[in-house]
């Protein structure tokens, strides 16, 4: 009895351990992919499609925005992503917090927010005039209704999300490299 007892432990301990990874490991690169490409894995059900594919249009355009502005203006892909390694959790919540206490008249006003409460080393003015372009205030709302859900049901932790929003740039930025690739020849 002892032997089946430890044997289960050692099961769920593999499988508790194989979860982890997957998640930590495999999931920001699964839904970065997923975002990226044209088209959805066949695994995906389609109930997670509808969801997937009014998420993809906005965070396609605006990781694009990025990478072209970055190439535009001499900052670094590095740069973007050490950024989004310094940025903490509780800065993101403090954001939020203000953001939930603030009636946002217009976009700026996020962008502001955003410059207080994530400060990096290089100029972020440079992503001011394609914010403009690309952000509504309905979009902001829905964004911000996104970010309480997540903190309040716990849907996925900040790391992941860090991981998931660095290898989608990643990705727009090999997209971008190819595009470019075969634009010289």
């Amino acid at each position: 009895m002892k032997r089946f007892a430890l044997a289960f432990l050692f099961l769920l301990l593999v499988l508790t351990l194989g979860g982890f990874i997957v998640y930590k490991l495999y999931l920001p690169t699964l839904i970065a992919k997923t975002v990226v490409a044209n088209d959805l894995p066949a695994i995906v059900p389609s109930k997670i499609k509808t969801k997937i594919e009014k998420a993809r249009k906005p965070i396609n355009e605006g990781a694009g925005t990025v990478i072209s502005t970055i190439h535009q203006s001499g900052v670094s892909i590095e740069q973007i992503i050490k950024a989004i390694d310094e940025a903490k959790e509780e800065q993101a919540y403090a954001m939020l917090d203000e953001l939930n206490r603030t009636k946002i008249t217009n976009v700026d006003q996020v962008f502001d927010m955003g410059k207080k409460y994530f400060p990096v080393e290089f100029d972020v003015e440079i992503f001011r005039e394609a914010y403009r372009k690309k952000a509504t205030l309905p979009l902001i709302e829905k964004a911000i209704r996104y970010a309480n859900r997540y903190r309040d049901e716990k849907l996925m932790d900040a790391q992941t999300a860090k991981e998931t929003a660095k290898r989608i740039l990643k990705e727009k930025e090999s997209e971008f490299n190819k595009v470019v690739k075969k634009s010289t020849r």
